[in-house]
């Protein structure tokens, strides 16, 4: 199990939170001969392009392009809904789970993802990422948003 925690400066934000269509965008390795079968995974949470195997369901399905040895990737905590709130500004906070298969995720990259900023308001913004910040302003309440410093970590917790 591969958990990802994010961290980031939030000003005039209330919170961030992935769209509930997002695609999650990691890099993964092969656990068999350790190469990168590709050089990032589009994982879908939409149960249509869900894929049965056996007994499991897994959002993505590839094959290493050295050894061949399928790998399988499920998303286990529902990233949409789940928030990184003001009141963890500048603090490390889990928010995805994934159950790997036959790889290892090596990097989640948080801004290639679809992200809406809540302003305290309700006020709600897509976010367009420049680079690890996002800069808009709120003519209503006539004040600067910024998420600054976009960071993720991956922990592996085998048990």
């Amino acid at each position: 199990i591969y958990h990802i925690f994010i961290k980031a400066e939030l000003t005039s934000i209330e919170n961030i939170s992935l769209s509930p269509d997002t695609i999650h965008f990691v890099e993964l390795s092969c656990s068999n001969c350790r190469e990168n079968p590709s050089s990032s995974g589009a994982i879908s949470i939409d149960p249509n392009e869900q894929v049965q195997i056996g007994r499991g369901t897994f959002h993505f399905v590839s094959k290493c392009q050295l050894c061949r040895r399928e790998i399988n990737v499920s998303v286990l905590s529902p990233s949409h809904g789940v928030a990184y709130s003001s009141e963890n500004s500048g603090e490390w906070f889990k928010f995805l789970s994934f159950d790997c298969r036959g790889c290892k995720i090596t990097a989640y990259l948080p801004t290639r993802c679809d992200w809406i900023a809540t302003t305290p308001s309700g006020k709600r913004f897509e976010i367009n990422w420049d680079g690890n910040d996002w800069v808009d302003y709120d003519d209503e309440a006539e004040q600067s948003l910024e998420v600054m410093d976009i960071n993720c970590k991956i922990e592996n917790n085998s048990s």
